[in-house]
């Protein structure tokens, strides 16, 4: 009789959690509708952070400077004017690269062209200027 009991009760125990889990389980409709689209965000995200990734590529020169730093070859100083130099140097061609594309696109004329240009370099001579006196002190 207690086996009858103990295995009755076993019963109703799995009885109740069945139906407990039942209202936990997911139905095949949830399933398209929540984790298949968040799977897909989620892969989509990661490619886009990967490429992003590969399409910053290194900078060269930047990665020589490093490699002088570490083998001694440069003293710090030298290294963070030169990592500074380099920056405004590229800064330069990417505004100079844009007036150009501006004036093949016939978006402003000679004129300005050449006025726009000579700006730019008043402006990056200043700042180089300004930077060699900056790392003197």
């Amino acid at each position: 009789m207690q086996n009858f009991l103990r295995c009755n009760s076993d019963r109703r125990f799995i009885n109740n959690l069945c139906a407990s889990l039942s209202s936990v389980c997911m139905e095949p409709v949830d399933f398209y509708r929540f984790v298949l689209p968040l799977g897909v965000m989620i892969v989509l995200l990661a490619s886009m952070v990967l490429y992003i990734a590969r399409k910053e590529e290194p900078d060269e020169e930047l990665e020589g400077l490093r490699k002088q730093l570490r083998s001694g070859t440069i003293d710090r100083k030298t290294y963070e004017r030169m990592r500074n130099r380099l920056k405004y140097e590229k800064i330069f061609a990417e505004e100079l690269e844009k007036l150009e594309t501006m004036l093949q696109r016939k978006t402003i004329d000679q004129d300005h062209y050449t006025r726009l240009r000579k700006v730019l370099e008043m402006t990056f001579t200043k700042r180089l200027e300004g930077l060699d006196a900056h790392t003197r002190l």
